[in-house]
């Protein structure tokens, strides 16, 4: 018989024959503040579960459906959850440092100020997954689906990028330094307010692609290289901050030449002389 109880008071939240959960049909289920500790989940059942607030630290959920499970606010460091479907999930304040969501499918699922440093999301399904304020410091990235993802005032300092498809994502107040995107697919892309100081943009693909007020965009690593499919936009801004160091090729690209390079310079300098 397995006991799930609260982790607070004691109160016995489910029970179940069997030894583990693997497998399990908790569909619908009701375990807010559960202790699931130890415990393996590995393709059990949980979609419209109710999971916030649980422990689940160091738990195995391989390839375990939660979709449209509310999952706020629990404790998930160094779980294993390689495949695992959380679409439309609501993750809103997890702690999963560490965690391992390699080809995890959590499409269009809220991770609000989730903390996910050093987690593990190579070749994940992230489409419009909104990350807005999330800690995703050194986590691995590389090949995901992060279509129209929203990173609004997200920390990614470290975190790798390569390969992975960013079509229309969002990165406003954003802090990307450090950050690896090589070849990654960058196409109508926003950069608003990044930081992006030695952030790698070796072999990127871009079209259609925002930098807005990124006074960081000289100090990245690799734009000599990259593959340009269309227009970029590049505002007085960030021109006025970096434009003599960017490279021609992209300065070509947003419709910038040479000499609207020196008159901003020289405007600049006189502005600043006043």
């Amino acid at each position: 018989m397995v006991r799930v109880a609260h982790r607070q008071n004691g109160e016995v939240l489910l029970e179940i024959e069997g030894d583990d959960l693997e497998g399990a049909d908790l569909r619908g289920a009701v375990l807010s503040f559960g202790d699931l500790r130890g415990f393996s989940l590995r393709g059990a059942a949980a979609s419209a579960a109710m999971l916030g607030q649980c422990d689940l630290t160091g738990c195995v959920l391989d390839e375990a459906r939660l979709d449209g499970a509310d999952l706020s606010g629990t404790l998930l460091g160094e779980a294993s959850m390689v495949g695992v479907s959380a679409q439309h999930g609501r993750l809103g304040g997890i702690r999963a440092e560490g965690a391992d969501l390699r080809r995890a499918n959590l499409t269009r699922a809220s991770l609000t100020f989730a903390r996910l440093r050093r987690a593990r999301l190579a070749s994940a399904v992230l489409h419009g997954v909104d990350f807005s304020n999330a800690d995703l410091r050194e986590a691995d990235f590389a090949g995901a689906d992060l279509n129209r993802a929203d990173f609004t005032a997200a920390n990614l300092e470290g975190a790798n990028l390569n390969g992975a498809s960013l079509a229309g994502a969002t990165f406003h107040d954003a802090n990307l330094r450090g950050a690896r995107l090589r070849g990654a697919e960058l196409l109508q892309t926003t950069f608003e307010s990044t930081r992006l100081g030695g952030a790698e943009f070796r072999e990127a693909i871009l079209a259609r692609t925002v930098f807005a007020r990124c006074a960081e965009l000289a100090g990245t690593i690799g734009l000599e290289t990259i593959s340009l499919h269309g227009w970029v936009s590049i505002d007085i801004f960030t021109l006025r901050a970096s434009g003599e160091a960017l490279p021609r090729n992209l300065l070509r690209a947003a419709g910038v030449t040479e000499e609207d390079v020196a008159y901003l310079r020289e405007s600049f300098e006189a502005t600043g002389a006043e």
